[in-house]
C-alpha cells in the first residue's frame, strides 16, 4: 500500500526534477524573479497529427496540470464532465531542461495515481515536494457556457487569478477556450487525446494546447445510469499569444 511516508519518498523524486530547479519559474516571474528567454520555447507537434496545427502566435507561458478528468455514466458509457486541475509553471524547463520536460510526465503521473485519497487535485499544491508555491499559475475548471441555452453546457477555463496565482486579482487573466483540434494521444488510447483551442474570452492568450497527456480515460464501458467518477491525468498546457506579462 502507498503510505503517507512513501508517498514522501516519492515525492522527493519527483522533486529532483522539479523543486530543486529555480530555472522552472518563468521570466520575470514576480515571486522569483527568475527570467528566461522564451522566444525559443516552441511546441514542435509530432509528425501525423492532422487536427492540429502550428502555434500562430508566440508562446508565453507553459503550464504543467495535475488533475482529475470528470465523466457521467450515460447510455453505457462516461461522458465527459469536463475536468479540474491546478497549474504549475514550467515554461523555463523547456530552454533550460529539455530533457527533463519530457521526462516529466511520465514520472509525475506514476507519482500522482499512488497518492492517498486526501492529496487531491485541490490540495496537490501543499504536497510535499511536488513544486513551490512560487510555481503555482492557476486553475483549470469548466463553467457553465455563459450563453445560456447554447452547446457545449459547460466550456474550458483557465484561471491565473486566485490567491497565489500568477496574475492574483487581474480580471483579464483568463483563457475561455472553443476547440478548433482534437487528436489521440501518441503515447496511445489509454491517454486524452491532445487538443487545441481558440480562445472565447480572457486575454491569458490567443490559443491553447494540451500536449503530452498522460492518463484521464475513462472504462470502455459503464452499467449504473448517472455514476460519475473522477480519473487522474497529467498534461502540459501552452498558452499562446497573451497580452499579459509577468
Amino acid at each position: 500500500m502507498f503510505t503517507t511516508s512513501s508517498l514522501f519518498l516519492a515525492a522527493a523524486a519527483l522533486s529532483s526534477l522539479v523543486d530543486a530547479r529555480p530555472s522552472l519559474v518563468t521570466r520575470n516571474y514576480p515571486k522569483a524573479g527568475v527570467e528566461c528567454d522564451l522566444s525559443k520555447a516552441t511546441l514542435v507537434l509530432p509528425q501525423g497529427l492532422a487536427n492540429l496545427t502550428a502555434q500562430s502566435d508566440p508562446t508565453s507561458f507553459v503550464g504543467f496540470a495535475f488533475g482529475v478528468q470528470n465523466y457521467t455514466c450515460t447510455d453505457g458509457a462516461f461522458k465527459s464532465d469536463g475536468a479540474v486541475a491546478k497549474l504549475f509553471d514550467v515554461s523555463c524547463m523547456i530552454v533550460n531542461d529539455p530533457h527533463g520536460f519530457a521526462e516529466l510526465p511520465s514520472k509525475a503521473i506514476e507519482l500522482w495515481k499512488k497518492a492517498p485519497a486526501e492529496i487531491d487535485t485541490l490540495k496537490v499544491s501543499s504536497a510535499p515536494g511536488l513544486f513551490t508555491t512560487s510555481q503555482f499559475q492557476g486553475d483549470h475548471y469548466f463553467p457553465p457556457n455563459p450563453k445560456a441555452g447554447e452547446q457545449p453546457p459547460i466550456v474550458p477555463k483557465w484561471d491565473f487569478t486566485p490567491v497565489g496565482g500568477a496574475f492574483h486579482g487581474n480580471a483579464d487573466a483568463t483563457f475561455t477556450g472553443k476547440l478548433k483540434g482534437s487528436v489521440v494521444a501518441p503515447t496511445g488510447k489509454q491517454d486524452i487525446n491532445w487538443l487545441q483551442l481558440d480562445v472565447a474570452d480572457g486575454k491569458l492568450g490567443k490559443q491553447v494546447y494540451r500536449t503530452d497527456t498522460r492518463e484521464g480515460q475513462p472504462p470502455a464501458t459503464c452499467s449504473e445510469p448517472g455514476s460519475k467518477i473522477s480519473v487522474k491525468y497529467v498534461s502540459n498546457y501552452w498558452f499562446m499569444g497573451s497580452s499579459l506579462y509577468y
